[in-house]
């Protein structure tokens, strides 16, 4: 083998050998954090179990892919799926995640899904709007969009009192998100929501 072939197999073997770092250091990193989101969610997990896990969220969320995020979500709800924590894992990514649509699934996730109580239920539901209120997440529009994406008149007479809180470019944003809306309740509540006549809704095909 000459000496510029040898060279050449040093420099791959010495990238490959970085790559494996990399890849052993995100693994741990995204095993890190899911561990801290499943204790986070556990019944009577403390506060300070909470906070360690949004600050390892914003530690490893903002420097991931889409489809890293995607793949921890994925884990987290099989977590959920087979007892290891509660719904309320999801809070640390709702808190720390910047991608509207990864969000969205967050609070989709946090809200939980059958069976649940009907208590269980409100709590979700008086958290998530709470941290709409409040500008919590990093995203107020997700947070908006995932709860009138519910379609449920209660929640959208709360959120009616919450008029204001996103500014025009946010309010447009929102209005975008349900321009291929179909029911009528939905498009009232954008309607007044803009100050605007009632949309037609869009008929299905």
């Amino acid at each position: 083998m000459s000496v510029s072939h040898q060279s050449q197999s040093v420099s791959l073997r010495a990238r490959a050998a970085s790559a494996s770092i990399d890849l052993t250091r995100h693994d741990v990193l995204c095993d890190r954090l899911l561990r801290a989101v499943i204790a986070a969610g556990r019944r009577g997990a403390e506060p300070a179990a909470v906070t360690h896990a949004i600050v390892q969220g914003w530690q490893w969320l903002a420097s991931r892919s889409v489809i890293e995020r995607r793949a921890l979500q994925a884990q987290l709800r099989d977590a959920i799926a087979r007892g290891h924590t509660t719904a309320r894992a999801w809070l640390p990514l709702a808190m720390s995640e910047t991608d509207s649509e990864l969000l969205r699934a967050a609070v989709v996730g946090y809200l939980g899904s059958a069976p649940c109580s009907v208590e269980q239920r409100g709590q979700a539901l008086d958290d998530v709007i709470e941290w709409f209120r409040r500008g919590l997440t990093l995203d107020s529009v997700a947070v908006f969009v995932s709860l009138l994406a519910l379609r449920e008149p209660d929640v959208n007479e709360r959120l009616a009192s919450l008029r204001g809180r996103l500014t025009d470019a946010e309010r447009d944003r929102a209005q975008r998100e349900f321009a291929g809306a179909t029911d009528t309740l939905t498009c009232e509540f954008i309607a007044a929501w803009c100050g605007e006549p009632a949309l037609t809704p869009a008929q299905p095909d």
